[in-house]
């Protein structure tokens, strides 16, 4: 199988160092329209190495022109977030069965017109939300599944820093931190969204606020505040990245019941109304949430069939992410 890789940072040397691994009797090729020769591995540079040397038996090309396409199985599209449906494009052109990571685009009409060309192609697309396979979430779900008809109230939040995404890097010339490269809290962090899309089949935003926090320097909004009414449950949700200490929490409550899932800690604890607690731990290593996601899509190709993250579901979290921005208070903070 022949497998391209469309950008070659973080993320995209995160998915071949895996690729690799898992599949190690493919044939990788990489484009990449960069000078950058950094070998990242974990979201660190590795001293001293470049990427043509570390990666030997990869192709590496600069253009789709220079690409022959129909030769290409299997594509991972790991640009920045407002160039992926610009590639995926391209790509399905060619009926190449691709992975996008999140989110789809930064460009909601245009998710929408890629979901359209879709029809009647027999191409297999999945969005990369890699939180989906997270024990955490995947227990939580199963707990809010079984009591959902007595949850009055739910809360779910993600907010961190940064400057610290990527230390080798300047957040501000980033793409999470940069407009016109599909960056920002919302786009950057909507794992959430599409967390928060999976509990309910109808979100309505009831309010929201969003803006800038002082001393970043972005032109990107780096808080959001909303509130959501979801099948009559109540749900506060926050998302940020100018937060030094890291917080990542699904939280809901019944009358006799609280339910924290912490996704930093990897716990899961229930409070009971009769002063009782039962505790959940989860021994994870990151990575593991990108290997599992990647054995999942290559399940779904060789089924010919996909029922997580896929396109559909995107479109559903960008209408969510599309009206929280569209909102009159977004930016006003």
């Amino acid at each position: 199988m022949n497998v391209l890789v469309v950008g070659f940072g973080s993320i995209g040397q995160r998915h071949l160092t895996n690729l690799m691994e898992l599949y190690p009797e493919n044939n990788y090729f990489v484009l990449k329209n960069s000078d950058k020769k950094e070998v990242i591995q974990n979201c660190q540079i590795l001293d001293g190495l470049e990427i043509y040397s570390y990666y030997e038996t990869v192709e590496f090309f600069r253009t789709f022109d220079d690409i022959n396409l129909n030769a290409i199985d299997v594509a991972f599209i790991c640009n920045d977030s407002s160039k992926h449906l610009d590639a995926a494009f391209i790509l399905l052109e060619n009926n190449i069965d691709m992975f996008i990571e999140k989110p789809i685009d930064s460009d909601f009409k245009k998710a929408l017109e890629f979901h359209n060309s879709l029809i009647g192609r027999d191409v297999i697309v999945m969005v990369g939300y890699q939180t989906r396979f997270h024990p955490v979430y995947l227990k939580i779900k199963e707990i809010f599944n079984e009591i959902k008809n007595d949850i009055n109230y739910m809360e779910i939040k993600w907010a961190n820093y940064l400057p610290s995404f990527h230390e080798y890097e300047d957040y501000t010339k980033s793409y999470a931190g940069k407009a016109e490269l599909g960056g920002g809290a919302l786009l950057t962090l909507s794992h959430e969204i599409n967390i928060l899309n999976s509990f309910f089949k109808d979100c309505k935003l009831v309010a929201s606020m969003s803006g800038f926090s002082k001393g970043l320097s972005m032109d990107v909004e780096d808080l959001v505040f909303a509130l959501f009414k979801c099948e009559d449950i109540k749900i506060n949700f926050t998302l940020g990245y100018s937060q030094v200490h890291e917080e990542r929490y699904i939280k809901f409550q019944t009358y006799n019941k609280y339910i924290v899932g912490d996704l930093i800690s990897n716990t899961i604890i229930i409070f009971n109304s009769n002063g009782t607690q039962e505790k959940y731990n989860f021994n994870l290593k990151r990575n593991e949430l990108f290997k599992d996601e990647t054995k999942y899509f290559f399940n779904c190709i060789k089924t010919r069939k996909i029922q997580l993250n896929t396109v559909e579901e995107s479109v559903s979290d960008m209408a969510l992410i599309n009206e929280i921005k569209r909102h009159k208070n977004f930016n006003c903070l």
